[in-house]
């Protein structure tokens, strides 16, 4: 390095030097270090919004996803015979109304329950790790060909209605609870808003889930006893 150049760069340092010294080099830093911190707390805030909204686009993906199999139950059972849909084989067992009526009662219960939480102004807590637990457990027990019980609020469902009342309660119930988390802010569905009677509290999303499930294996019954109906005539 020569004498021009060595003193170039010994005065390039005394300059940096001199302007990191300055009250306006302070200034400037802490300026962009502002506009650094914003930039974070913004990309976060977004982030955190998107997770909110990416719960609630789960969920209403869910109840649309319930929507479309209900369609299909009740077109398989729309031409059977009324008289079949009321019969019962004994005295212990339901008919065919009953049964959606018992799935009826569940969904309208679910939604009642987070009505009168929002009305008395709740405060709602995160899902715990033991009903997340609980709820995979149930989700796995109804996949199989098992008897349940029901809780007591469900164990005495109605036989007088036809298909097509049913059908228009189940209409009702599903446009409401779909009006229902239209009104709820994103973080809501974060939140455990539902509670089951043996799983506890859990997420508007799980409970939607369980509702598919639910469906799902009442209609393995629902088509097993139609059969048998059939069959004893």
């Amino acid at each position: 390095m020569d004498h021009r150049s060595y003193l170039g760069y010994r005065w390039r340092c005394y300059g940096w030097t001199k302007l990191k010294s300055s009250s306006h080099y302070r200034i400037f830093s802490k300026g962009i270090s502002c506009i650094k911190n914003s930039k974070v707390q913004i990309g976060q805030r977004i982030v955190y919004l998107y997770r909110m909204a990416d719960h609630q686009v789960i969920a209403i993906r869910a109840l649309d996803r319930c929507n479309v199999q209900l369609d299909q139950l009740f077109q398989r059972i729309d031409d059977i015979d009324p008289h079949y849909l009321s019969e019962k084989l004994d005295e212990n067992t339901w008919s065919v109304i009953q049964i959606l009526n018992h799935v009826l009662q569940g969904e309208q219960l679910a939604l009642s329950y987070m009505q009168y939480k929002k009305e008395q102004g709740a405060v709602l807590e995160k899902e715990s790790w033991k009903a997340r637990w609980r709820f995979h457990l149930t989700m796995i027990a109804l996949s199989l060909p098992l008897k349940f019980k029901a809780p007591g609020k469900l164990n005495s469902p109605s036989n007088q209605e036809s298909l097509e009342e049913v059908k228009a309660n189940f209409l009702a119930a599903r446009v409401a609870l779909r009006a229902f988390m239209d009104e709820q802010d994103p973080s809501f569905f974060r939140m455990a808003s539902c509670k089951h009677p043996r799983i506890g509290r859990i997420t508007l999303t799980r409970m939607i889930r369980f509702f598919h499930k639910h469906v799902q294996h009442h209609e393995k019954q629902i088509l097993r006893r139609l059969i048998t109906l059939s069959k004893m005539e």
